[in-house]
């Protein structure tokens, strides 16, 4: 908990006293500028709002995908079993590099476009594997008995592999939620407009325009204001709360998951 507190207390301190105190346990002072500077900032806000869009929306798409490729894959009656599996692992030693990947990008017209942000990465091919071996790993007593009653796959996903495994898939899903929460490499590659920039992207520019601002305070520049703050900390605010949430949830679903004999 203390990584999370020390960014608490060093966001609402400015740089004198946070360069005076090297070890820094406790608020000695209280200065609110940092949060007033982003919070009356209208970049902020739309920041936010693409955020929160790839957040969700990325994560919801990497889940359905995820989610049924490994349940597919793990079937062994799916046609090509074998041939997907090995192109899937051929993908994670090999790619083609940084300037195919802008072509094709390029290509699809989706430069300088959000959902760049979102359909490149719809798929974290480690995961899926990892999702792929516990589908596989659960009895297939209850498939069997799920299709004697009349159920497709499809019925057996939801209604049985779905339920037994939100656990396991909760644990995904707080990894791809915060993997979209911190995006910023696509964006750096593929996007150019302001308004389209994420908040790691802003946080990093807010920064940027800080550094001369603490520099300035640190040497007793008059024109140095107390911009020098961690601005940051507001940003990590919903990963911390999920994070708290997915150990509060795990630990009450702890012993249902099934392990084969």
């Amino acid at each position: 908990l203390y990584p999370f507190y020390y960014v608490l207390i060093v966001s609402v301190s400015n740089t004198v006293t946070y360069a005076t105190h090297p070890l820094y346990l406790l608020p000695y002072t209280f200065d609110w500028t940092g949060y007033q500077t982003i919070f009356n900032d209208p970049a902020f806000y739309r920041s936010l709002g693409v955020t929160l869009f790839v957040t969700f929306v990325g994560t919801a798409l990497n889940m359905l995908l995820s989610v049924t490729g490994a349940y597919a894959l793990s079937r062994k009656t799916l046609i090509g079993r074998n041939f997907f599996l090995e192109l899937i692992l051929f993908t994670m030693l090999f790619s083609g590099g940084v300037i195919p990947s802008y072509l094709v990008t390029k290509d699809l017209g989706l430069v300088n476009n959000i959902w760049v942000m979102v359909l490149p990465t719809a798929i974290n091919t480690y995961y899926l594997i990892i999702m792929k071996n516990y589908f596989a790993s659960l009895p297939s007593s209850l498939l069997e008995a799920a299709k004697l009653d009349g159920a497709n796959e499809l019925t057996v996903l939801i209604r049985i592999i779905v339920p037994i495994s939100m656990p396991f898939m909760a644990t995904f899903f707080l990894f791809y939620a915060v993997e979209r929460w911190n995006e910023w490499y696509q964006s750096f590659l593929y996007i150019n407009k302001t308004e389209l920039q994420p908040l790691q992207i802003y946080r990093d520019r807010q920064a940027d325009d800080a550094r001369p601002h603490a520099e300035g305070q640190l040497t007793g520049d008059p024109d140095g204001d107390h911009r020098g703050h961690d601005d940051s900390n507001p940003v990590r605010i919903p990963v911390c709360a999920e994070a708290f949430c997915q150990g509060r949830y795990d630990r009450r679903h702890q012993g249902v998951t099934p392990v084969r004999k």
